[in-house]
This record gives structure tokens, C-alpha cells and sequence, in this order.
């Protein structure tokens, strides 16, 4: 099979889902000194994307400015501080995924799982596109960066707030008070075998439930289409987050797989071998304390 087919871009890609699916439906059940571990994988999918780029703009920063044969050139290419400081909001953000992928239904993962068909089928055009005005070895990096991760934020983003407020839309609140909608949903979605997993998932299902909230009783009601389309691109944030953070994992399984492919080749020697080591040192350091 061809290593560049759409079906072989879509590999790595549903694996990355896949693995979101089963962390999510773990996050309830594991006691809190395993959500740990649990954090970790989707924690280096979000860090491969992250450091790649902070990795990248550094490199193109110091081809630009130091000799060749510089030793700052020597001590700063590699990265390792960059590398290790990444893990730590990589780990933040890779709990704050979970939190928003554990309550997800049957129709978000459907779309979910479109959308990194459809982010497969993009990549191709994308990187020919951009082949045509950037270097060949940094077409991917560039692709993966801005127009790949734009398209699919912006793509992802409207149709999960279509989704949630245009067709799968909430219960009828609007004769409750807004306390009361916030305590019901913190209570609902709060039962999980570590308390501090339930309590972030009950704060995000109080702040749902008061955007659906908000929705049918203060949009409507506000007097500019301005001031309307404000209040909904507020709402929009926590799935743009969700969108950002998704797509980044997407891409951070990419990108592994074309640096696995860029270090088989020799292309970057003694760079890409050992991407990640500085990962797994940070995450062994972490991982002490908390346990």
C-alpha cells in the first residue's frame, strides 16, 4: 500500500480516536492513582504535535542566525528543556480532553470519527499544495501547523455547536433558577471512582448545562444580532476547545508516524530517534511525586 494513500494517513489517525474513546470511558471507573497512567498516551499525542512545532519554529530560528558549525547551534537543536517544560501542559490539557470526551454520546463520536476521515482526505491536497512553495522536508511540519490544524478547528468547532444545540438541543430549564440547573448537572455527572476526576466532570457538565441554559433564556432576549453573535461565539469556546484539543491529538499521531518515516530515512539524523526520551524522563519524574 502506497505510504502516502488517504487509507494509511486514516491509521493513525483512528488510533488516536480509538484511544481517546477507551481513555474516556476509563476516566469514570479507575481510582485516582491510575488516571495517571491513563493520562500519559493521550498526554505524548498532544506533546508530539506541541513540541514538534515549539521544536520546529526554534530550528528554522537557529539555521537563520548561527553558523553551521556553531556550538550554540549544537546544544540548542535538540531541544530538551523545550521538550521536557512541554510535558507538563500537555499532561494539564490531556486531562482537560478526557474530561470533555468522557460525557460525549454515540452521534459526537460519529462525528468525531468523520471528521478524522475527512482530516485524512485533506492532508494529501494539502501537502501538494504546499509543496509547490515550501521545502520538501518541512512541507509536513508547515501542513500540520497552520492549515490542517485551522481547517479542522474551524470545521470541527461549528458542527459540534450545531450538533449540540441545533439537533441533539438539552431539556426545557427555563422555569428553573440557575443555581439549581448547575447543582442538577454537577450531581449527575459527578459519580466516578477518583473524586477529583468527578468533581472536573461535574464542573463541565454545570457549565454545559448553564450555556443551554443561557441559550433559551439570555440570547434570545438580547436586543443587538450583535450582541447575539457574541453571546454564541462565548458558547462556542468550549467547543472550539474541545475542537483544538482533538485536533491536536489528530495531528500529534501524524506527526509521530512522519517522523518515524523521516528517521528510517535518515533524514534528520540523531534528532527524530530520540524525540522522545525527553517525554518519558519528565513523565518519570512527574509520576513520583503523585503516586
Amino acid at each position: 500500500m502506497n505510504a502516502d494513500s488517504p487509507l494509511r494517513r486514516l491509521l493513525p489517525l483512528a488510533l488516536a480516536a480509538g484511544l481517546l474513546y477507551v481513555a474516556s470511558l476509563a476516566v469514570t471507573r479507575l481510582p485516582c492513582w491510575a488516571l495517571f497512567a491513563l493520562l500519559v498516551p493521550v498526554a505524548w499525542l498532544l506533546w508530539a504535535y506541541w513540541a514538534g512545532n515549539a521544536l520546529f519554529a526554534r530550528r528554522l530560528w537557529l539555521t537563520g542566525v548561527t553558523r553551521p558549525p556553531s556550538a550554540l547551534r549544537r546544544w540548542l537543536v535538540r531541544g530538551w528543556l523545550l521538550q521536557a517544560l512541554a510535558t507538563v501542559p500537555a499532561l494539564v490539557f490531556a486531562a482537560v480532553l478526557l474530561a470533555l470526551a468522557a460525557p460525549l454520546g454515540p452521534e459526537h463520536w460519529f462525528l468525531l470519527a468523520l471528521d478524522a476521515l475527512l482530516l485524512s482526505l485533506a492532508i494529501g491536497p494539502v501537502q501538494r499544495w504546499l509543496g509547490r512553495e515550501v521545502q520538501a522536508d518541512k512541507v509536513g511540519t508547515v501542513a500540520r501547523r497552520w492549515p490542517l490544524m485551522l481547517l479542522n478547528l474551524a470545521l470541527l468547532g461549528v458542527t459540534l455547536l450545531v450538533l449540540d444545540f441545533a439537533v441533539l438541543g438539552g431539556p426545557d430549564t427555563r422555569g428553573q433558577a440557575w443555581h439549581f440547573v448547575a447543582e442538577a448537572a454537577f450531581r449527575n455527572a459527578s459519580a466516578a471512582a477518583c473524586p477529583v476526576a468527578g468533581w472536573g466532570l461535574g464542573a463541565l457538565a454545570a457549565v454545559d448545562a448553564l450555556a443551554w441554559h443561557a441559550s433559551l433564556l439570555v440570547i434570545p432576549s438580547l436586543p443587538e444580532p450583535v450582541l447575539r453573535l457574541t453571546a454564541w461565539g462565548l458558547i462556542l469556546l468550549q467547543a472550539g476547545v474541545f475542537a483544538w484539543l482533538f485536533t491536536s491529538l489528530l495531528l500529534g499521531a501524524l506527526a509521530l508516524v512522519e517522523q518515524r518515516r523521516a528517521a528510517t530515512a535518515g533524514a534528520v539524523p540523531g534528532v527524530n530517534a530520540t524525540v522522545s526520551t525527553a517525554f518519558i524522563y519528565t513523565i518519570l519524574v512527574l509520576a513520583l511525586p503523585y503516586l
